[in-house]
């Protein structure tokens, strides 16, 4: 039985995942890209979230955390950037409104033709 890689066993979570940035070397370089990430990342837009992947079984052979492990306990980092949830909420009812307005604009100009089709002029 051959065992499968980290990379191999969970490919299928990169199809559908959350994460921007994951298979991060949790080392120096590693560490500098997050760094420069949060350096320049739109703080007025985003928020960023980094998380350990990979737990190192060689430091940690028996450990479980219930809710992940820390980022130095494991191997990897995954970068998480989430929209800003006032900003998500803003940008929807920015679409709403225009939608609406729309409707309202393209009903009133219907109705304007409809009563120009009278011959009594109501």
């Amino acid at each position: 039985m051959d065992k499968k890689t980290n990379q191999e066993k969970y490919s299928h979570y990169k199809k559908n995942s959350r994460y921007q940035f994951c298979e991060i070397p949790n080392d120096e370089e590693g560490k500098a890209f997050v760094k420069q990430l949060r350096q320049y990342l739109n703080r007025e837009r985003y928020n960023i979230r980094v998380k350990g992947q990979y737990l190192d079984k060689k430091k940690y052979p028996d450990t479980y955390w219930s809710h992940g492990a820390p980022p130095d306990a494991c191997t990897h980092l995954r970068v998480y950037i989430d929209e800003k949830p006032d900003v998500r909420h803003n940008a929807w009812v920015a679409e709403q409104t225009y939608g609406i307005a729309s409707a309202i604009t393209l009903l009133e100009n219907k109705l304007n033709s409809l009563k120009g089709m009278y011959k009594d002029g109501v």
